[in-house]
């Protein structure tokens, strides 16, 4: 046996042997055979599934790297809430009382919406820009609390952090924002025409509200409005008065009908005292549903 066949079988032998101690990690990662972070740098390394979710448009992959960096950062949380004082207002009674498989489900649940949000962004080209990120990190305390945050408590980098949590958190918004806008809900749209006839007819407000209202937070406690605040769809409280009711306004989640209960003047300053009716529109996870409807989802990894 010539030197050239004997290196051509020794180069295919430690091919076969390599293939298959890929193919042997992959499957005892599936398995659960392997520590956490082995794992995980298997999953990354082969961009390994964690499930699937197909329908009649195509397939939507949830992958395992995802689901395991999100299910160590939601079991660091619980984890935190736990050793919480019980009396705080911090603590959470309902994530430390989690089973196993209501914690994998949460996690699961994420990444599906995450993957169809990730879809129709893309359709609609909705891009989550940097200046938004740093709005959103400003709201919460500034980029340098959260990654100090992060790197203590949770062991995770910033930049993971934001693709984890920050990133979907905005996407979300916009996405619901841009399905509302191509959306024509036309049963919240009666309702609300149903409502508005009834206070046309000389019905109480509360009356009416209590009937109709998708939120009752308002109906009868009070909003209070300064005159710099009555901007926007706001802007016909300004035209009311006192016991007057206004015409629907459409408000980014649904439709709204204002009544002006009171003004109030103090300190050169003017408020009015508002109370609504509130018709909701449909809700993301309406929508997320109606997709899932007639889907075909798949794991390949489950953690319980």
């Amino acid at each position: 046996m010539t030197k050239r066949i004997k290196w051509s079988l020794a180069v295919g032998i430690l091919l076969i042997i390599i293939v298959l101690s890929q193919w042997v990690l992959v499957r005892l990662a599936y398995a659960h055979k392997l520590s956490p972070n082995l794992t995980l740098s298997i999953a990354r390394f082969y961009n390994l599934k964690a499930g699937a979710i197909k329908t009649g448009d195509g397939q939507l992959n949830v992958y395992l790297t995802d689901y395991l960096e999100n299910k160590s950062l939601l079991d660091k949380y619980i984890a935190k809430n736990s050793s919480q004082d019980q009396n705080s207002e911090q603590f959470d009674t309902g994530l430390n009382n989690l089973k196993p498989e209501e914690i994998d489900k949460l996690v699961w649940d994420k990444l599906v919406k995450e993957a169809w949000l990730s879809k129709i962004a893309k359709e609609k080209e909705i891009a989550v820009t940097e200046a938004e990120i740093k709005e959103h990190l400003d709201n919460i305390g500034g980029a340098d609390y959260i990654k100090d945050i992060t790197s203590k408590e949770y062991n995770l980098s910033f930049d993971r952090y934001q693709a984890l949590i920050i990133k979907p958190y905005i996407l979300e918004a916009k996405v619901y924002q841009g399905l509302l806008e191509n959306y024509n809900d036309e049963a919240s749209a009666q309702k609300a025409q149903t409502a508005y006839a009834a206070l046309e007819s000389g019905r109480d407000f509360v009356e009416v509200g209590r009937e109709f209202s998708d939120n009752q937070t308002y109906l009868e406690n009070s909003l209070w409005l300064t005159e710099d605040q009555l901007v926007d769809f706001y802007a016909p409280i300004k035209d009311l008065e006192i016991g007057e009711f206004s015409k629907i306004v459409k408000v980014p989640v649904g439709y709204v009908i204002w009544k002006l209960k009171s003004i109030t003047a103090e300190d050169n300053q003017t408020a009015r005292e508002i109370n609504e009716i509130f018709i909701a529109t449909k809700s993301l996870d309406n929508f997320l549903q109606d997709y899932l409807k007639d889907a075909k989802i798949k794991r390949l990894y489950n953690n319980v």
